[in-house]
């Protein structure tokens, strides 16, 4: 699959759940059930519930294929329609 764009993510503390709106684009976070979340790069929520994400040693992450699933973030709105498709290495979002 062709990478379309690449963003550089940040990893930041869980704030709670009332301050989602304090976040930017490309940051992920751990929330206190241990349940990951992100940012897209063009502004989206997250939830990688679905995904199976390993942490590096560095604090970034990766949403990583295996038989759990697929790296692939596919984050849609209404009616099916795509917002934003892609996956997260070393703590990069890569567009597809």
């Amino acid at each position: 699959m062709k990478t379309l764009a690449k963003m550089l993510g940040k990893r930041v503390e869980y704030p709670g759940p009332n301050t989602l709106e304090h976040h930017q684009p490309g940051n992920y976070w751990k929330d206190d059930a241990g349940e990951w979340h992100g940012i897209t790069p063009n502004g989206h929520s997250c939830w990688l519930i679905n995904h199976h994400v390993e942490e590096h040693e560095d604090g970034s992450i990766s949403v990583v294929a295996g038989t759990w699933g697929s790296n692939s973030i596919l984050v849609s709105g209404r009616k099916g329609f795509v917002l934003w498709h892609g996956a997260i290495d070393k703590g990069v979002w890569k567009e597809f």
